[in-house]
């Protein structure tokens, strides 16, 4: 073997290493798909709270959640399960009761501004007024968590698979630049 036969096995080993340290480095996370999601999720604890309200009675269902705009209820004739609208809908949190405003038929919202920003759960109590008749509600809605505590570094999922690809790139790399200078 001549020293120049041996500089394309040189070439090749190095691309095969860099290729070798780029498939370690990757995290196994493969892109989702249809119907596929090939991320490894967390187990959530047994107890978690729940994140939002329902209540039912004979004559309709109320579901309540917090979103990041307020408080929002979502108000369905119980039998029909048709939204209702024109109801008249109090929220009482702590001390203040606030009139909800409907936004769209069977759905009624309460500004964030208006539930105060105390920490913690949300003691809630709903009135529901139609023609003729009104329902009260009761319960305790567990505030979300703060959305920069719930995105808390994708980054880190991702950095062996950024690494791996920085090493396959400057293999790539050196390997170009050694055939230009070769053919100089």
């Amino acid at each position: 073997m001549t020293a120049d036969s041996r500089k394309p096995r040189r070439a090749e080993r190095a691309a095969c290493l860099a290729l070798l340290l780029a498939a370690l480095g990757a995290d196994g996370v493969a892109a989702a798909h249809e119907g596929h999601e090939h991320v490894a999720h967390e187990i959530a604890p047994a107890a978690a709270p729940a994140t939002s309200l329902s209540w039912q009675s004979a004559r309709l269902e109320a579901v309540a959640a917090l979103d990041g705009q307020g408080l929002v209820v979502w108000i369905d004739d119980y039998a029909s399960n048709r939204p209702l609208s024109g109801l008249a809908v109090a929220a009482q949190v702590g001390a203040a009761t606030v009139q909800a405003q409907e936004s769209e038929p069977g759905t009624y919202r309460v500004p964030a501004d208006l539930l105060g920003g105390a920490p913690g759960d949300v003691v809630l109590a709903l009135s529901v007024r139609g023609e003729g008749w009104d329902e009260r509600f009761a319960g305790r809605l567990p505030r979300p968590p703060p959305r920069a505590a719930q995105e808390h570094g994708p980054w880190r999922r991702r950095l062996p698979a950024a690494l791996g690809a920085a090493v396959l790139f400057g293999g790539a790399l050196v390997l170009w630049r050694r055939r230009t200078r070769r053919a100089r």
